[in-house]
């Protein structure tokens, strides 16, 4: 499928879906992003954001060692971008399929910069609830939103009358999110010393974030430049296990530097096994980490310059 145009007529695509004023069986499938997406064709886009992640963060992400790393992450609830500034990258790009991933991510950005962690909470409690986008907390923080997301939730937030303000929260929350799981997966959530920090980090803006729109199957074409981890979540839940391998692969050779790291899967519970992923990439060596509750992180080691020129001897 082709890439959402963010930018494209001051968002009206995006926000009137918001709003359900389309009537998408009068629309074009050809010319119509949102009509393709809600199709439930093979490998569309989500279209909701996970207010929080699903994994435990707190588990792993240190161990992908990247500070002053440049990285590439995906994740529309945005935790594992906030984890990479969290230890130190200062250079991030989030490429995700989902078009309101950049909107829903600087809107969290801008809560955690700008709400204590008290207020954070009582917006927030302990997920993500309707009341982050009442009209009184966006007063507080739309300032640090770029121009563009901003149009976006001014046209949802600040252009409706003042009597149809909670039900406008109310229906933007179930309409744009999933429901998430406890703030439980990432320190910054836990601890009150971790909020701080990271709040500092952001206002400090000693970093660069890049948004990118974009199909898994287009990674590797969409991304600029090389970086030194690549976190794919657990995306290879959705996604072919042999088309899922030659992306990997693909990533691995042409946008992983030597030394870096690509998180290749989290396998939950109930998910697909990552050692599937593993027997279909046997020749890359593999790092497994234990996670409590039985799920387990499959990383992938690229041997850094020294190591593959002289590799360890086999005698």
């Amino acid at each position: 499928m082709d890439k959402f145009d963010f930018y494209d007529t001051e968002y009206d695509y995006l926000t009137d879906y918001i709003f359900n004023l389309y009537n998408y069986d009068d629309k074009d499938t050809n010319t119509h992003p949102l009509y393709l997406a809600e199709a439930q064709q093979p490998n569309t886009a989500e279209l909701k954001c996970y207010t929080t992640s699903n994994e435990l963060l707190s588990a792993y992400m240190k161990r992908l060692n990247m500070m002053d790393k440049r990285v590439a992450t995906v994740g529309s609830s945005g935790d594992q971008l906030l984890n990479a500034i969290y230890y130190g990258s200062e250079d991030i790009t989030l490429i995700d399929g989902n078009p309101y991933s950049r909107a829903f991510v600087e809107y969290k950005l801008a809560l955690l910069k700008n709400l204590s962690y008290e207020e954070f909470k009582s917006v927030s409690g302990d997920n993500i609830s309707m009341d982050i986008f009442n009209y009184y907390t966006y007063r507080k923080i739309s300032h640090d939103l770029s121009k563009p997301v901003r149009q976006f939730w001014d046209k949802i937030i600040l252009e409706q009358s003042r009597d149809i303000m909670d039900t406008t929260a109310y229906n933007t929350y179930v309409t744009l999110c999933h429901p998430g799981t406890f703030y439980s997966n990432s320190d910054f959530y836990k601890f009150k010393s971790s909020y701080n920090y990271l709040q500092k980090l952001l206002r400090d803006n000693n970093f660069n974030v890049n948004y990118i729109c974009s199909d898994l199957r287009n990674f590797v074409h969409d991304l600029d430049g090389t970086f030194d981890t690549i976190i794919l979540s657990n995306i290879y839940d959705y996604e072919d296990g042999d088309v899922f391998a030659t992306i990997v692969r693909d990533l691995y050779d042409n946008k992983l530097n030597p030394g870096g790291k690509i998180q290749a899967h989290y396998e939950l519970c109930s998910s697909k096994g990552g050692g599937g992923l593993k027997a279909r990439l046997s020749e890359l060596d593999f790092e497994t980490i234990d996670v409590r509750w039985g799920s387990h992180v499959w990383v992938i080691n690229k041997p850094n310059v020294m190591e593959q020129v002289f590799p360890e001897s086999t005698m």
